[in-house]
């Protein structure tokens, strides 16, 4: 919990930056002119097109929590003996990493490869989203 609640403005800057220039495009103006209620304007227009930044975010933001998990578990702050967390795991085979390396080394290469294909899903989620490839460039 307290690992999401020190991420949650890492997503909430961009997703208020996007919120923001919607409320004064032109579809919203005319919305509120008709007299639409605001938590239909959420709900129809700002909602639809802000979930492309969602969506790219949640692979980014997960990956970031899992290096924060793990490394607090390594540090013995995070996760403890009877749970299991890759952290723990390589904080058990640090003493054997001189006998029996892989005991340290097969947790490692896990996180290392999921936030690998973390970031991958993002970066792909955010090409299908935006295939002309603008990405903010005027």
């Amino acid at each position: 919990m307290i690992i999401a609640l020190v991420y949650v403005p890492y997503a909430a800057r961009p997703v208020r930056a996007r919120v923001m220039s919607l409320k004064t495009a032109e579809f919203v103006t005319a919305a509120r002119c008709l007299g639409v209620p605001r938590w239909r304007i959420v709900l129809v227009d700002i909602l639809p097109n802000i979930s492309d930044t969602l969506v790219v975010l949640g692979p980014l933001v997960m990956a970031m929590a899992l290096l924060t998990e793990s490394a607090l578990s390594f540090l013995s702050i995070g996760v403890q003996a009877p749970a299991s967390s890759w952290g723990t795991m390589i904080q058990d085979g640090e003493g054997l990493i001189y006998t029996r390396p892989m005991v340290a080394m097969a947790p490692g290469v896990a996180i290392a490869s999921v936030v690998l294909c973390l970031n991958i899903l993002g970066d792909s989620f955010r090409d299908c989203l935006d295939p002309r490839g603008t990405r903010g460039e005027p």
